[in-house]
């Protein structure tokens, strides 16, 4: 009695397996054809995000294959741009955003954006000034094209009679402390971010079980990344003090 029902359990756990099994490849199979009929119209964003579910493990190898040498072409042929602002002498500017086809904002930190290819609308923004707008054609294939906005400086109002006699020169030694400060703390934030990426591909690559060196390695540009930012609120609190004192 006990090894009948033993038996018929065991049964039923091999059919679920067998069923879940189906299920998977029949998702598989399906994010397959929807990727490649993605992939004809050129909605490559899309059909990469399609590729990558039938890359999955859980996918037959013959589809994981499949998937991948697609995914690699589509890759291949998504155009990307690199999103910049400069003035009008050709200087970039800072604190601006953009927004692509009226997607949310991204910040222009010199990483390169994938595209599908057609026309689109990228909306730069900048606190105080008016937006602009840029029509552009990313074509297939076309790799970091360079998208710049212009923004126009603002003109400078001639002084009053009398007022620039009266207007003390601008202290030079706070504003390169400032300078200086200000170039350590991007400084240790650029070197931040690279350390988590770091950090990340080991995790994925080698934990718990990476090498010393890499260890070390890590363990230096951490340590170097935390002197950089403690170098920047040194300079900033410097440039705050020397401001203070001198515009006495």
């Amino acid at each position: 009695m006990k090894r009948t029902f033993a038996i018929a359990a065991f049964t039923f756990v091999l059919a679920l397996g067998g069923s879940a099994h189906a299920q998977d490849k029949n998702a598989c199979i399906r994010a397959l054809d929807r990727a490649q009929q993605l992939q004809g119209d050129l909605k490559l964003s899309a059909a990469r995000a399609e590729y990558v579910t039938c890359t999955s493990t859980s996918c037959p190898a013959a589809i994981r294959e499949d998937c991948a040498r697609l995914l690699v072409d589509v890759e291949n042929a998504m155009p990307s741009v690199v999103l910049a602002a400069v003035d009008e002498a050709g200087i970039d500017v800072g604190d601006v955003r953009a927004s692509i086809d009226g997607a949310p904002p991204i910040a222009l930190d010199g990483r390169a954006t994938s595209l599908d290819p057609g026309t689109h609308v990228i909306r730069f923004e900048k606190k105080g000034e008016p937006p602009v707008s840029v029509n552009v054609v990313a074509r297939q294939g076309e790799k970091n094209r360079r998208i710049a906005a212009t923004f126009k400086k603002k003109p400078v109002e001639a002084p009053k009679a009398g007022e620039g006699e009266l207007r003390r020169p601008a202290p030079i030694v706070p504003i390169i402390l400032a300078g200086v400060g200000a170039v350590a703390l991007g400084t240790a934030l650029v070197m931040r971010l690279s350390i988590d990426s770091e950090v990340d591909r080991l995790r994925e690559s080698c934990a718990p079980s990476c090498s010393a060196a890499d260890r070390d390695a890590l363990s230096s540009q951490l340590a170097v990344a935390n002197v950089t930012f403690g170098v920047g609120l040194v300079a900033l609190a410097a440039a705050a003090t020397t401001w203070v004192l001198t515009a006495r």
